[in-house]
């Protein structure tokens, strides 16, 4: 991730496309070269190959990245948040992100 000081492009990317292993990790290489502040995947505890590369993702960039799974009983989502916006944003505002 590029950490550089605000440099995100986006602050939400919400990624539900290509259900496969494959598509998914191509469109979650694709957003580390937009740069977001907060990515939201959908289909997390749904569709085992999304968890795959979502848990892939989660675990390479595991220093860059704080996640929470948010199962809502029907098709779930993962969403990451870079700790560089979390180190940028001042204490009182972190709820806001």
């Amino acid at each position: 991730l590029n950490c550089s000081p605000m440099k995100f492009d986006f602050d939400l990317i919400h990624v539900d496309g290509d259900h496969s292993f494959a598509g998914c990790d191509f469109d979650l290489q694709l957003v580390l070269r937009l740069g977001f502040r907060h990515l939201l995947v959908d289909d997390y505890t749904r569709i085992p190959e999304v968890r795959l590369a979502c848990d892939r993702f989660r675990q390479i960039h595991q220093d860059q990245l704080t996640s929470i799974v948010i199962d809502d009983g029907h098709n779930g989502c993962i969403l990451f948040t870079s700790n560089c916006c979390m180190r940028q944003a001042p204490a009182q505002d972190r709820h806001r992100l």
